[in-house]
């Protein structure tokens, strides 16, 4: 914990410029600079801002700058790794809306992304879903809108059961 030192940023602060960050490039409409120089910013942040934040209060008992600097910490992992996953992601898909990459792409994008620990770091890696009930799409829409109103995919009319 960074207790003690004096001038710096408090975590609470911190974690309104790390939203802004996210709010840039991380929103559900975006754009694959808007990604990379969130990324960059994020790094940034990481290197100079991170190490000079400042908890006023060393004490424990619900002491909020506390909070907020583990919270800071735990979302700027969560923030790197979603802009990560945005990042490779080449097309629109659910909430995620690129508009450099308007198509929903299943032939090469239908699948999650795991991140493992590696290091002081991660491993992201893509992993298909496992099909229980019923075929995953194929080929490519245009845009997730006509995905969602694609007849073959029915998935604005569930059945009824």
């Amino acid at each position: 914990l960074p207790a003690g030192k004096r001038g710096g940023l408090s975590p609470i602060q911190g974690m309104r410029l790390m939203e802004r960050i996210a709010d840039y490039g991380f929103n559900f409409v975006r754009s694959g600079d808007q990604i990379r120089k969130s990324l960059e910013d994020l790094e940034r942040f990481e290197r100079e801002v991170v190490p000079e934040l400042t908890i006023t209060d060393p004490n424990p008992v619900y002491n909020l700058e506390i909070l907020s600097w583990f919270s800071l910490k735990n979302l700027l992992l969560c923030l790197k790794m979603g802009l990560r996953a945005a990042e490779r992601r080449e097309e629109s898909r659910g909430s995620h809306i690129r508009v450099d990459f308007p198509q929903v792409d299943h032939d090469k994008f239908l699948f999650r992304t795991v991140f493992r620990p590696q290091g002081e770091g991660f491993q992201m890696e893509a992993v298909r879903p496992r099909v229980v009930r019923f075929a995953l799409p194929e080929g490519k829409d245009d845009t997730i809108i006509s995905y969602l109103f694609n007849e073959r995919y029915n998935y604005l009319r569930p059945k009824m059961r």
